[in-house]
């Protein structure tokens, strides 16, 4: 009997205790992940690459080139961010599929977030 007590104890040890944790609110942050970021981070980092190939070549026009290529970057970033294909603000997301503002032009600012291209719901 002394054998079963001490299970119980070496399991109870093992298991989390559910009872002190704080209750966290649902994740409503998306950190950037939309068209608009990816494009914008994908034209720097090309920019980055075609300088550093025009560094390790010693073709300095080449370095101007990347240099302006990753300055478009996040002009292009912020553009389609006005397009609509940007993350949106906290307000406008929400936790339906379909209806998250990054996933293209249905998110844009100036609508509703019951609002989409079909029309209101």
């Amino acid at each position: 009997m002394a054998e079963r007590t001490q299970d119980r104890d070496t399991q109870s040890d093992t298991q989390p205790d559910t009872r002190h944790q704080p209750q966290l609110p649902p994740h409503t942050e998306d950190h950037g992940h939309s068209l608009a970021a990816w494009v914008g981070v994908g034209i720097v980092m090309l920019g980055s690459l075609v300088g550093c190939l025009a560094v390790v070549f010693t073709v300095w026009w080449l370095l101007a080139v990347g240099f302006v290529v990753m300055a478009v970057g996040p002009v292009v970033g912020i553009v389609l961010a006005k397009m609509g294909y940007g993350a949106g603000t906290p307000e406008q997301s929400s936790d339906e599929p379909g209806d998250e503002p990054h996933h293209g032009p249905a998110g844009r600012s100036g609508e509703s977030a019951s609002t989409t291209a079909n029309g209101p719901r």
